[in-house]
């Protein structure tokens, strides 16, 4: 069937090493964290973890999970944080709609009652430019991470309050 590649030419940090086992439709937990959990694919996850290593100082506990498998998509390694954290933000370098928010929020929505938000286009064309400065521009960047992170952190005490 039809396949889709996505890479980069930016240069980013080496994230797994040689022994790295790749598992089509497998997701990776890259960081343990109980207060919310950020889902990322691409060259978004080494910001990602900058992020969680920012929400940390904040006394934010965030898990990382990488999805490199749109579809199949791992459902239980999301539903799994769903319930434990409660809180899912979801970062693609790409359209929200369509592609990694899109299946992911379809899995919370059904299995779940986390609070979820997006990073990535919200359905435009992006300009062209320096690619690390587009990511900035387009809302991608380690602090807008952290800032969403932390309203969403705020909305799932806020809701699970209403809820007990």
């Amino acid at each position: 069937g039809p396949v889709y590649f996505r890479i980069c030419r930016a240069e980013t940090p080496v994230i797994h090493d040689d022994n790295y086992n790749f598992e089509i439709g497998k997701g990776n937990l890259i960081r343990r964290g109980n207060d919310i959990t950020i889902v990322v694919t691409g060259i978004l996850l080494y910001r990602a973890m900058c992020a969680a290593e920012e929400l940390k100082k904040k006394g934010i506990d965030a898990r990382v999970i990488e999805i490199h498998t749109i579809k199949p998509i791992d459902k239980n390694i999301i539903k799994i944080a769903a319930d434990e954290t409660r809180a899912i933000l979801i970062c693609e370098e790409c359209n929200i709609i369509g592609g990694l928010g899109s299946a992911v929020a379809e899995i919370v929505s059904k299995e779940s009652n986390a609070v979820i938000d997006f990073i990535g286009l919200n359905d435009c064309y992006a300009e062209s430019g320096a690619y690390e400065e587009l990511l900035d521009k387009y809302g991608m960047s380690v602090g807008e991470m952290v800032r969403k992170a932390e309203l969403l952190f705020q909305k799932k005490k806020t809701c699970l309050g209403h809820m007990r």
